[in-house]
């Protein structure tokens, strides 16, 4: 008899759990795995596509990628979940499992309220937010090259790991296309007390140094309350101008359907076993930025791809175990990994007590990339290792024209089926 399972979303951690279960199930096993788009979306990199360091090429066709397990792949919306009866429910019909993993990632929106117009703030979270981004710090670059006035000044918003990224590579592409003397300004607000307030004090003073050394300015301790007509208001009263606005703050929660279906709480996540399964529902299993432990707390479950791909390797345990009638094990309690780059060539690593700062830190991230890519197997790492990770290292290659379509091919892998 075939069991069914259904795994909702396509990220580091749905699609690490689907390529696990299909190597691992030692009885027939119908997997399938769904996602609101086409594409497996390279989030850590999408800081480095802004700065014009890889080509867009930030996403791969999700299709492509467990080719070669035999997982059925949909590309579809998720319009609600009944995690009582194990049910997924999306446009194109009714998908019934055994057992229902949900990796459907985080979702961090600009405030209600926050900005007058809704494209005053940009956000940087999605593929199509981080492009539009790239074509707007070129533009800011060309009437400079040109000697025309314009309001390059840039405010990004919030000092954690994806507003430190963002704020060093667009300082650091902008001095690249005008010149040191002639770019514009890159400032960086941060409500918190330092920058990367998730990691320890060393960090926060440690990044500023690199942040500075581009140009940018950092203000700390102070929230930003408005943005209107170019103008960002903070709370201790003072009003800063910038002709861009980018939103990197905020905290992660689930998507809506999550919410509707009940499993969150007031985190905004869904709070889960040791085993990674539902409180009320045994048969679903959530993990990755959508969830986080309740024995652990939401603040020790930081959000991240390298977590989803470790808390993967539980849950595909788990879900053969629940199929099987075997044990459900805990999530080992493995040290996350923090890797932060702050523009081309410097960045810093903290795990546990271990701290590292340079080049060394950039070598590591950059390794942990090439591990994701060989985990989807030869023919993807083959295909996207030089566009996703050899290009970001050499300076010959940086601002380049974006490939067509932003995917990287991965085509010998599509013809599989």
């Amino acid at each position: 008899m075939t069991s069914h399972v259904v795994i909702v979303g396509g990220g580091f951690g749905g699609l690490r759990t689907a390529r696990l279960l299909a190597r691992w199930a030692t009885r027939p096993l119908s997997i399938t795995l769904i996602d609101r788009t086409p594409w497996h979306l390279l989030r850590p990199k999408l800081p480095q596509a802004i700065g014009g360091r890889v080509a867009c090429a930030v996403r791969l066709p999700l299709a492509a990628l467990p080719a070669d397990t035999g997982v059925r792949v949909i590309t579809g919306n998720v319009a609600a979940l009944d995690p009582g009866e194990r049910r997924v429910v999306w446009e194109g019909g009714t998908l019934d499992a055994d057992v229902v993993v949900l990796a459907v990632g985080g979702e961090r929106g600009v405030p209600a309220g926050l900005a007058d117009e809704p494209d005053a703030v940009l956000p940087v979270w999605d593929f199509d937010q981080a492009c539009g981004i790239r074509r707007r710090v070129a533009f800011l670059a060309d009437p400079r090259r040109r000697r025309r006035s314009t309001d390059g000044r840039v405010i990004v918003i919030g000092g954690g790991f994806v507003g430190v990224e963002v704020a060093a590579e667009a300082e650091a592409r902008l001095r690249r296309l005008v010149g040191a003397a002639d770019a514009p300004a890159v400032t960086l607000v941060e409500e918190a007390s330092r920058i990367l307030p998730r990691l320890s004090a060393w960090a926060g003073r440690v990044a500023t140094r690199p942040l500075a050394a581009l140009g940018v300015e950092v203000i700390t301790g102070v929230r930003v309350v408005r943005v209107s007509g170019g103008r960002v208001q903070l709370a201790d009263g003072q009003v800063l101008e910038a002709g861009t606005v980018m939103w990197a703050g905020g905290e992660i929660r689930a998507p809506h359907v999550a919410v509707a279906a009940g499993l969150t709480d007031a985190t905004g996540r869904i709070p889960v076993t040791p085993t990674l399964e539902t409180l009320q529902y045994p048969g679903v299993f959530a993990l990755g930025d959508c969830a986080y432990r309740v024995d652990c707390g939401a603040e020790a479950c930081e959000p991240s791809a390298h977590r989803a791909e470790r808390e993967a390797v539980t849950a595909a345990h788990n879900v053969l175990a629940r199929i099987l009638g075997g044990v459900l094990r805990a999530s080992p309690p493995g040290q996350d990994v923090y890797a932060v780059c702050i523009g081309p060539g410097y960045g810093l690593l903290e795990v546990g007590a271990l701290r590292l700062a340079g080049r060394g830190a950039v070598a590591v991230k950059e390794l942990a990339m090439v591990r994701h890519l060989a985990g989807c197997g030869y023919a993807v790492l083959r295909d996207a290792l030089s566009r996703v990770v050899i290009d970001a290292l050499r300076p010959t290659t940086w601002d380049q024209d974006p490939l067509p379509d932003g995917v990287v091919g991965c085509t010998a892998v599509v013809g599989r089926g």
